[in-house]
């Protein structure tokens, strides 16, 4: 199977969606993720109590600066979401606009065209969040953090040619051996 000529390389296309994880104790957290649809590194985060625009830019800001060192995206950067109400919002909009991104959103009731994160959701939830019963934010948020970094540095994925998100990511930057 082909993949889509936006996959073949980071840095084309990121997206970002919220899933909830319930937490004991404290009720329901937000985990808002962005992800390379290209390396499938989650590259910015926010896991919090609170879902709201500012956690979404707070993640969009966060994956910038660790991906490319500052505030700017590269040219041509696109971030897809859906419809929700934290990716409409004033604020993120015009944040988006700010670091150079290009915003788009997918169908309504379409996730499919989300499909990266919603896959990263799909398997944080079936290798982490479901074989753990969290008794506080406290303790999720540290579970989480630690299975997200493991993700992007050991995890090997059949559709990087079974290679980690940030070993698959480095093929794009590494230099040339003499």
């Amino acid at each position: 199977m082909l993949r889509s000529p936006q996959w073949n390389s980071p840095d084309i296309l990121w997206s970002t969606d919220l899933t909830k994880i319930y937490c004991g104790q404290d009720g329901w957290a937000s985990l808002i993720a962005v992800i390379d649809n290209g390396s499938r590194e989650i590259t910015g985060y926010r896991f919090s109590l609170r879902g709201r625009a500012i956690e979404a830019i707070d993640a969009i800001e966060q994956g910038l600066l660790g991906t490319y060192g500052c505030l700017k995206s590269p040219d041509g950067l696109r971030l897809r979401s859906d419809n929700g109400s934290i990716f409409l919002a004033k604020d993120f909009i015009k944040t988006s606009k700010r670091l150079g991104l290009k915003q788009e959103f997918i169908p309504k009731r379409e996730p499919e065209y989300n499909g990266c994160i919603e896959r990263f959701f799909r398997t944080l939830k079936q290798e982490c969040v479901w074989l753990n019963n969290f008794q506080s934010f406290e303790v999720a948020e540290s579970v989480v953090i630690n299975w997200i970094n493991s993700y992007n540095n050991e995890r090997l994925h059949s559709a990087l040619g079974y290679k980690s998100p940030v070993l698959w990511r480095k093929q794009f930057y590494s230099p040339l051996a003499a």
